[in-house]
């Protein structure tokens, strides 16, 4: 609260409203989608009411020997009266909504937006142009799987044994001597509720690198049939 002068030197009174934040909430479609309040209710609850699109869902007060369910959830949902958290049991898309709660007759400052996330696909990577090769400067590595367009997706890449780098889902990869060792590429996929990887593709730049001990071996082997053949026709 705070007080504000007006003309007149009339003192008026007013009251901050809480200021509403959404915290994003993924669920898998049959699992379960669980709404923790944040941040967690550290005094003794006494009455919880929760709301999903400003329709009553479930709701407690002290006293009351059960929870009151409400509406198309009735039936999947559980709440803790110990911590204010909503469990909804077998989720569908149906579900999704803006929740939000209220606790000891206070409104929290957080709103949750449920959206329903499908598992990502088993990615696949590939390179183009199909003729990149050895030849070429610069080609690129595409990481691909049938999504919706609106699925928040995180990309990541690793380079043969690697640690994975979040990443884009197209890179561009040059002939350069630091990828020339780099015998595979792959890529991941991930959303809030699931990971894949593809299987590895070749480098189209790896270039066989002989072992040094090997080198020098090879180098002495060569030179030493190079002699025998200088001495067999001497």
């Amino acid at each position: 609260e705070h007080v504000q002068r007006e003309s007149g030197h009339r003192a008026v009174l007013h009251r901050r409203e809480p200021r509403l934040q959404r915290e994003q909430a993924y669920f898998r479609l049959g699992d379960a989608l669980v709404l923790q309040p944040v941040p967690p209710v550290t005094k003794r609850i006494t009455s919880v009411v929760w709301k999903r699109n400003h329709d009553l869902l479930a709701e407690w007060a002290e006293g009351e020997s059960e929870v009151r369910y409400y509406g198309g959830l009735r039936g999947r949902s559980e709440l803790s009266i110990g911590t204010g958290r909503l469990r909804v049991s077998a989720a569908s898309a149906e579900d999704a909504g803006v929740f939000s709660v209220e606790i000891n007759n206070e409104p929290q400052s957080e709103l949750y937006r449920a959206a329903a996330v499908d598992e990502v696909p088993q990615p696949e990577a590939f390179v183009t142009p199909l003729a990149c090769s050895q030849a070429s400067s610069r080609c690129l590595l595409h990481c691909y799987g049938h999504t919706a367009d609106t699925e928040d997706i995180t990309y990541y890449w690793k380079m043969g044994d690697g640690e994975w780098e979040e990443s884009e889902k197209k890179i561009e990869i040059l002939n350069v001597n630091e990828l020339h060792h780099v015998r595979t590429f792959s890529c991941r996929m991930k959303d809030p509720v699931s990971e894949k990887d593809s299987e590895p593709i070749n480098n189209p730049f790896y270039r066989h690198r002989i072992p040094p001990d090997s080198a020098g071996c090879s180098c002495t082997f060569t030179a030493l049939l190079y002699l025998e053949t200088i001495q067999e026709h001497g």
